[in-house]
């Protein structure tokens, strides 16, 4: 064996032990000779393979490189198979999120419950079968000193028209205009009956009632025009300036904070998940299904991480530790915290190293 191969046949072994790829639970099957064999889990694998049960197949194919880890193609499979595992969850979660868009969510469980199947550790199809296929009905809030009904239903549903409807969950003795302490079981109602602020307007009411402003404000103005034309990244570094030089002016701090949302928002749906992370960190305010979205996000980089592992993985055992690298600084980019880059980066690169001094 030249030292090149050696030295990576050495580093690979050290690099996908890492990575956690041998969880071996299942119980070795003897040969006849008494004697655990290789083959007998790659064909079990291929037999799983076949049922489509991937996670299975995953788990004999371990088990097979465990027995025989001189075998390249090994690792091969279970990096191709594991793509097969994230393209078939990925597949069924955007079914199940169009289901549950025109409301069937009989369908929406199905497909969630089939992402689990093949990947049961995807975050987001356990968070929409637990809180968007079976929600809350009900929430509790603590009825404070001063509460009238309309500014409860304020509260809770931006919308104080709602205020016969809580009134009818108040204490029969509570009228209007009372205060004592209390608590109160209110119903989870629908979008439509709750007044969010919409981005076409939630800076629209304050131009239409201080015009006097723009005049004097020609920025602010500007930023306005452009927010409400859906240019939010040019709003940025407008109001950014703005807020630095006043950071008590509402105005300015609302236009910042919807348009850093809306942007991050829309850089999320371009799949460009680091930009638009650094995006929604710059939001100050509590804004509507904000936690949600960065949850989401954090989904999708933790995802998006583990492709770019697995893609390095497969570049290393073909023996492109360059590009092998850059696969692996592109998945610690977009989880720091993930260890098995990290120490992937640094094995590859003491080999490239080595490699070159050979040379």
């Amino acid at each position: 064996m030249t030292p090149r191969l050696h030295h990576i046949t050495i580093i690979l072994l050290s690099v996908l032990w890492i990575a956690g790829c041998a969880h071996f639970s299942e119980p070795f099957t003897e040969s006849g000779s008494g004697v655990p064999n290789s083959g007998d889990y790659l064909e079990k694998a291929e037999q799983q393979i076949q049922k489509d049960e991937l996670q299975l197949a995953i788990r004999f194919l371990e088990i097979a490189w465990q027995l025989d880890p001189e075998n390249k193609k090994i690792p091969l499979k279970i990096n191709m198979v594991k793509d097969e595992i994230f393209k078939k969850a990925d597949h069924h979660f955007k079914k199940g999120s169009a289901a549950l868009e025109r409301h069937d969510r009989s369908e929406a469980c199905k497909e969630f419950l089939t992402v689990l199947r093949y990947f049961p550790e995807h975050k987001a199809a356990l968070n929409c079968l637990k809180n968007k296929i079976s929600p809350e009905t009900h929430f509790t809030y603590s009825v404070q000193k001063g509460d009238s009904s309309r500014a409860i239903a304020e509260k809770v549903y931006k919308n104080a028209d709602l205020a016969f409807l809580v009134e009818y969950f108040l204490p029969s003795k509570k009228q209007e205009g009372e205060s004592s302490l209390c608590l109160i079981h209110l119903p989870v109602l629908e979008k439509k009956w709750m007044q969010h602020p919409r981005r076409e307007t939630s800076t629209i009411a304050t131009v239409k009632s201080k015009p006097e402003n723009e005049k004097n404000n020609p920025k602010q103005a500007l930023a306005k025009q452009l927010f409400e034309k859906g240019k939010y990244e040019k709003v940025i570094p407008i109001t950014q300036e703005m807020v630095e030089k006043n950071p008590d002016d509402p105005e300015a701090m609302k236009l910042y904070n919807y348009s850093c949302y809306y942007e991050g928002k829309r850089l999320f749906k371009k799949k460009k998940l680091i930009l638009a992370m650094t995006m929604l960190n710059q939001v100050t305010m509590d804004l509507t299904e904000m936690d949600q979205l960065k949850s989401d996000l954090r989904i999708a980089m933790q995802n998006q991480s583990e492709v770019h592992y697995r893609r390095g993985v497969t570049f290393f055992v073909n023996e492109d530790l360059e590009k092998a690298i850059t696969e692996w600084e592109k998945s610690l980019a977009l989880a720091p915290e993930n260890q098995k880059a990290r120490k992937a980066i640094e094995n590859a690169s003491n080999l490239l190293q080595k490699l070159e001094g050979v040379q």
